[in-house]
């Protein structure tokens, strides 16, 4: 079952990386979800926070089978939401362009981390419903909003700097 979608796959890459996954079993990121009875868009999240393992091969999530069978061994979605819930902690990368960049709109935040706006503009809403950052009408009716971390955001940062060796850190 696995060797005929692996094989697909491979037919879009080199064949340098075809030599370094030769022997792998893996599946790519809508397999994933539909095994785990989650939608795709769930089933990304739980990759960019950290949850499901997988590597980036051109445009695709893979994930190795074994870890895989070990995540979902543990897994359970919650039943009442349909999908996992968005964590502070994922939209972490918002927050800390907001640091830097306070006031920016959505647009620029996207451009500021890299990634795709729409993305970006869930992360605003939730980190906005949380109370850590406030959006700010623009002055014209056509203006977009502008993004301003709370103090609250700037304590959410703060506990995440200790990996961070300082940066940004106060000096004794």
């Amino acid at each position: 079952m696995n060797t005929d979608h692996t094989r697909v796959i491979l037919r879009e890459v080199g064949p340098e990386v075809r030599a370094a996954v030769e022997g792998l079993s893996f599946i790519d990121l809508p397999t994933a979800a539909r095994r785990l009875g989650i939608n795709r868009i769930t089933a990304n999240l739980l990759v960019l926070e950290g949850r499901l393992p997988a590597h980036k091969l051109g445009q695709r999530w893979l994930i190795d089978e074994d870890d895989f069978e070990r995540f979902a061994t543990t897994y359970q979605p919650d039943p009442k939401r349909g999908r996992e819930p968005l964590r502070p902690e994922a939209a972490r990368p918002v927050l800390e362009a907001l640091c830097d960049h306070d006031g920016a709109t959505v647009g620029e935040l996207a451009e500021v981390i890299g990634r795709p706006r729409r993305t970006v503009l869930g992360w605003v809403q939730m980190l906005d419903e949380e109370g850590l950052i406030e959006r700010r009408r623009g002055r014209g009716s056509r203006d977009p909003d502008r993004c301003v971390i709370t103090e609250d955001g700037r304590t959410f940062c703060r506990r995440g700097e200790g990996s961070a060796a300082g940066a940004g850190g106060q000096e004794a």
